[in-house]
């Protein structure tokens, strides 16, 4: 069995785990720096503190919890792709690429490490080098719907519509459960010229329909019903969003005009 310190610490970190469950990662976060008080070298606490760090915002925490981690585990695939979507976070899109490249040395078809070295490249307008290293998994994971999500987003940046549009109908035979790729999939009908409102809706209730906690899809619903002056259905989505994200800009400002609208439409039948 644990000893004394042992038990606590465990207890301590399972205390904290219990709380980042039910989303109150503040309290989460004591519990874990406690842990580490008590055996600083701790891993597990380490990254469970980490994770609420990031959670809270807190990026210059995060990264300082993974980089203790990663001095330890240096070949460690999943901090090494937490501090990289760390320093996406930032902004730092070329510290996450540098970080990224050091690790494909050691692996060069690493799917996680791909596929986020892609992200980055592809959020630095660096399109070439974004869809060489999606294609480069490709040809070794020819399956892989993560690398045809990152093709299909890299040409919809480039506004090459339908290419972009082929490849996600593509991916969506792979894995027609996908709700990220439905939304993908709205976002292009959308943006083509001009605008197809109607089948894009589909495809964002079709996201919504198989993840509900899809915020993006909530968004674009809400984006149509503003466009169709349906004040009630974009007042839901928004709604919706801001119970989860209550500082989202967009939602907010598309929750106040859906109440402006339903008041406008009230008054006006008055």
């Amino acid at each position: 069995g644990y000893s004394g310190k042992g038990l606590a610490l465990q207890d301590l970190i399972e205390e904290g785990n219990q709380l980042a469950g039910k989303g109150d990662y503040t309290k989460a976060r004591e519990k874990y720096e406690e842990a580490l008080k008590k055996e600083p070298d701790n891993v597990t606490a380490e990254t469970q503190l980490a994770v609420a760090s990031h959670k809270l915002g807190d990026l210059d925490a995060a990264e300082k919890s993974y980089r203790i981690i990663l001095d330890k585990q240096p070949e460690n695939t999943q901090v090494l792709t937490a501090l990289g979507n760390i320093y996406k976070d930032k902004g730092e899109f070329d510290r996450g690429i540098e970080l990224y490249k050091g690790a494909l040395k050691k692996d060069e078809f690493d799917p996680a490490l791909l596929n986020n070295i892609t992200v980055l490249y592809r959020l630095s307008k660096k399109y070439k080098q974004a869809e060489e290293s999606a294609k480069k998994l490709l040809s070794r994971s020819p399956k892989n719907v993560d690398a045809y999500k990152n093709l299909s987003i890299i040409y919809y940046d480039q506004k090459k519509f339908d290419l972009a549009e082929t490849i996600t109908a593509n991916a969506l035979k792979m894995d027609p459960k996908d709700a990220a790729l439905f939304n993908n999939r709205g976002m292009i009908w959308v943006s083509k010229s001009p605008p197809r409102y109607p089948e894009a809706l589909v495809f964002f209730k079709k996201a919504l329909e198989l993840d509900q906690t899809n915020l993006n899809a909530r968004l674009n619903i809400g984006s149509i019903a503003l466009h169709y002056r349906d004040y009630a259905l974009a007042e839901q989505m928004y709604s919706k969003v801001l119970e989860v994200e209550p500082r989202n800009l967009v939602a907010r400002l598309g929750y106040a005009y859906a109440l402006s609208g339903k008041q406008m439409a009230a008054e006006s039948l008055a």
